[in-house]
């Protein structure tokens, strides 16, 4: 299939999101449309360029390896590799269709330039915590930007990075010059994940673990479980 297109209105990972629910990721094998598509941050020109950049990845997985065979009633070892692969990207597939994290993460969000308003949306949930901003002046010099310039809106959704009533400084250059480092997810481990959300791995894992052959796009073998949908929809964000 050919890249999806980005929509009117998508910021951020949205594209690239999107591209995640697309039907040929109902199993194992749309992992290798995803790798077709793109880079997920091409914005369309109405909306302001940024781009996500992981900087450091979750130290474990929501669900071991013991939980999902549980889940399977497998008792052999013979296929783990597998087993962990589909884990990971099952919990991929439902942080990427939420914007969310789920174990602690660190990420870097590009932009070219402020947005108008003082307040500039995280793409990304739960947010702990902003760490650094930094923007780069024409010299090729780096500006950290202090914490007390602005102030970070943890419990709102999207979260927000809010300009403190300062003059915020311009980038020197024209791509690029602003960068955000930030910490999102829920905690340090799967205890700290909502079990709902646990659960959807699991269903969701164990239907691509029965779907590995490739299926024709559209067809019900390649149709995400709607039991998978229905644990994740509390957790969607809310579009006035």
């Amino acid at each position: 299939p050919g890249p999806l297109p980005v929509k009117d209105g998508e910021r951020g990972i949205a594209p690239f999101l999107r591209g995640l629910s697309h039907p040929a990721c109902g199993g194992i094998w749309g992992l290798l449309f995803l790798l077709r598509q793109p880079p997920f941050f091409c914005p369309s020109k109405k909306v302001m360029p940024m781009a996500l950049v992981l900087t450091s990845g979750p130290a474990q997985e929501p669900l071991t390896l013991a939980d999902l065979k549980a889940h399977l009633r497998i008792d052999s070892n013979a296929e783990d590799v597998l087993l962990g692969s589909l884990l990971l990207t099952s919990r991929l597939h439902i942080e990427a269709a939420l914007d969310i994290a789920l174990i602690t993460q660190t990420w870097m969000l590009v932009l070219d330039r402020w947005p108008a308003g003082a307040a500039l949306d995280i793409p990304m949930s739960p947010l702990q915590a902003v760490t650094g901003v930094r923007v780069k002046a024409s010299t090729a010099a780096t500006i950290n930007v202090p914490s007390t310039s602005y102030l970070v809106d943890i419990a709102s959704r999207p979260p927000r990075l809010v300009w403190n009533g300062e003059a915020r400084p311009d980038p020197g250059i024209k791509a690029g010059g602003i960068e955000i480092d930030f910490t999102a997810g829920f905690g340090a481990d799967g205890a700290s994940v909502p079990a709902p959300l646990k659960h959807a791995i699991l269903l969701l894992t164990a239907h691509w673990y029965e779907h590995r052959d490739p299926v024709e796009i559209g067809s019900a073998a390649a149709r995400i479980p709607d039991a998978v949908s229905d644990l994740i929809q509390p957790f969607r964000k809310i579009r006035l």
